[in-house]
């Protein structure tokens, strides 16, 4: 089963970012993000899918930087979207990714949000193919 936790917001960032200024504050907020989500993922550190599908669901996010400000709409119906799942960078692992390679596939966390009224679509799968800003 999974839960919504405070703080992990998956909207973005919320008014208490704002008093982080440049350099030491903003990096210590990285590290508290990263130690959070080192904590987290020790519980189960093979593991490379996080699902939890309902409306106070959210990300467990690596950094505190690069969050969206905002998760848009369906496209299609205009409903809210939902955070569903999450890709976890563990997966790079089992994907046989060489770190050491700079062309090499890298990312801290994918996040899946979809319609909360999980409207059709009139192809078979039922899915629309989008792609975040600068992604």
């Amino acid at each position: 089963a999974c839960r919504a936790e405070a703080g992990q917001g998956g909207a973005g960032p919320g008014p208490e970012d704002d008093d982080l200024g440049d350099g030491e504050e903003l990096e210590e907020a990285q590290d508290e993000a990263f130690l959070e989500f080192q904590r987290r993922t020790a519980f189960e550190p093979a593991q490379c899918v996080r699902y939890c599908r309902h409306a106070q669901a959210a990300p467990l996010w690596v950094s505190k930087g690069g969050l969206p400000r905002a998760v848009p709409p369906c496209g299609r119906c205009g409903a809210p979207r939902w955070f569903e799942f999450q890709i976890l960078p563990q997966m790079l692992n089992h994907l046989g990714t060489d770190a050491a390679d700079p062309e090499a596939l890298d990312f801290g966390t994918i996040a899946v949000y979809t319609c909360s009224r999980s409207c059709g679509s009139e192809d078979a799968l039922g899915a629309a193919p989008e792609v975040a800003p600068g992604g």
